[in-house]
């Protein structure tokens, strides 16, 4: 945190709360996407991350139980407007 100068600094951590980092931050996001929305991204990419994805899925929390380790919730959307809305309403809560 002494390292950055923005008083505000976003950090993406794989597997975090299976990991139990979330103590290292002040405040967590889940970013809660619907599993077939999540399968068409990913396919989209390539089918090995796909293949790879559907590997590691066992070791994840399901997104439920993300939500409810998570001080907020980012609903990835379909539409990138409305899943942009859910992020700035989520930094002005923590900004306040």
């Amino acid at each position: 945190k002494e390292n950055y100068k923005q008083s505000l600094a976003f950090i993406e951590v794989p597997l975090l709360f299976e990991s139990n980092l979330q103590k290292h931050f002040d405040y967590t996001i889940s970013i809660s996407v619907k599993d077939s929305l999540r399968h068409k991204r990913l396919k989209n990419r390539s089918v090995e991350n796909y293949n790879d994805m559907i590997k590691l899925e066992k070791y994840q929390l399901n997104n439920q139980e993300k939500a409810i380790r998570a001080d907020f919730v980012l609903n990835s959307l379909e539409n990138d407007d409305d899943t942009l809305a859910n992020l700035n309403s989520i930094i002005k809560a923590i900004v306040k």
